[in-house]
């Protein structure tokens, strides 16, 4: 379901679009090269999917998963799972939990999907 879609061109054959989606906003950008002997083709092309904004190391999947209590392992994990898969039913993850007193200070939340760029 498409609630609101943006699309721009940023320069000549040059391209933005983002569209607001169940799970979040979806942004693309992109370029095409045009032939005269043949049709344009995509020369690059960059996604920015729901899961990474959800899953950066400032949003709101990192941000909840570090709210949950950790006094019960077994429910920490429960709930951790039931967040994960609320926020991003469409993609598969493995969680692993930590105590939250052995972490160092440069713990955070790590995405597994990566920016999809092709070049």
């Amino acid at each position: 379901m498409c609630i609101r879609d943006r699309s721009i061109s940023l320069a000549p054959n040059q391209g933005y679009s983002e569209v607001e989606t169940a799970r979040g906003r979806l942004t693309y950008t992109l370029s095409v090269e045009k032939n005269e002997s043949s049709e344009p083709t995509i020369k690059q092309i960059a996604v920015i999917a729901p899961t990474d904004w959800n899953f950066h190391p400032h949003g709101i999947a990192c941000h909840q998963l570090s709210e949950i209590p950790s006094t019960h392992k077994d429910q920490q994990h429960q709930c951790a799972e039931l967040l994960i898969q609320l926020i991003n039913p469409c993609v598969a993850y493995q969680l692993d939990t930590l105590n939250k007193h052995s972490q160092d200070s440069n713990s955070q939340c790590t995405p597994t999907t990566e920016n999809t760029s092709y070049a």
